[in-house]
């Protein structure tokens, strides 16, 4: 494709981003300052006594992921000024000589992720204010999936700046993790509404389940790909979990408390230690590099 074709392509991602990403803004704060259909987003979620349900605060992680998401937007949209890679291929050749720009077909896959991904986060939260679990639970899956499909190409994909991984990588795997979190909030809402009990414990007992299970994938992920930033947005649902749990008072579920804590405490140790080794990693290879030197 001529480099003008690329440019213009270039252009209409950028252009999708921005409006997607105002769109996410306007639907979430007009949820919550409105509210929709009469009720805010944890209102919607107390409709049922759901065990697995987090305290409400958090505002505060939501403003530290739009802010990423803000980066990432500014980033993608330098392509409004910036020329197209060298290489119309995107390959290894125009990630180098191509600036912060690099590969065509990664940043072009970047970016229409997040025009798909505000519509299902949109159709997500439409449903949950309108009492309707199902459509939740599949609307959140819809986008955990794209998460994960991203996630692969983020895997294969060696940034060529350092600053990718702030700008891409961070933004994504922070959602990817609450996605993940959110993703089992909504099968509890939509199996205690509907009363499932596949496999006929106490509900208490089916919650720590669904926590354990949790965990474990956190934990694997930590292992596996050390994916520091995946597991920050998980730590925060589940301490959102255990203050709900212990804070506010509700000592229905008191061994659910304990395991909401334990697991909080668990992550918390995982993260500290991957964090530990990469900065030994990186320490190691930057002394090798002043020794060839």
């Amino acid at each position: 494709m001529p480099a003008a074709g690329l440019r213009a392509w270039y252009r209409i991602f950028a252009l999708l981003n921005i409006l997607a990403f105002l769109l996410v803004l306007l639907v979430h704060a007009t949820a919550e300052i409105l509210p929709l259909s009469g009720v805010t987003e944890y209102q919607a979620r107390m409709r049922d006594d759901n065990l697995f349900l987090p305290a409400e605060p958090n505002r505060l992680f939501w403003l530290v992921q739009y802010l990423f998401l803000v980066v990432f937007v500014l980033y993608q949209s330098a392509t409004f000024f910036m020329p197209p890679a060298a290489t119309p291929s995107g390959g290894r050749a125009g990630e180098r000589a191509g600036g912060p720009l690099k590969s065509v077909q990664f940043h072009q896959a970047t970016s229409l992720f997040l025009p798909l991904a505000a519509i299902l986060a949109v159709l997500s939260r439409l449903a949950l204010h309108g009492d309707r679990p199902d459509r939740h639970f599949a609307a959140t899956l819809g986008m955990l999936a794209l998460l994960a499909w991203l996630d692969l190409r983020l895997e294969a994909y060696t940034p060529a700046i350092r600053a990718e991984r702030w700008l891409i990588h961070v933004p994504f795997r922070l959602l990817f993790g609450w996605t993940l979190y959110n993703a089992f909030v909504a099968w509890s809402l939509l199996r205690t509404r509907e009363g499932w009990n596949l496999l006929g414990v106490d509900p208490e007992i089916a919650a720590i389940l669904l926590l354990l299970g949790l965990v474990l994938l956190t934990v694997a992920r930590l292992v596996m790909r050390q994916d520091i930033a995946f597991a920050v947005a998980v730590e925060w649902g589940v301490a959102a979990l255990a203050m709900r749990r212990v804070v506010e008072g509700t000592g229905n579920a008191p061994f659910l408390a304990a395991a909401a804590v334990l697991s909080m405490a668990l992550l918390a140790s995982g993260i500290l230690v991957t964090t530990y080794r990469l900065l030994q990693v990186g320490g190691e290879r930057a002394l090798r590099g002043i020794r060839l030197s």
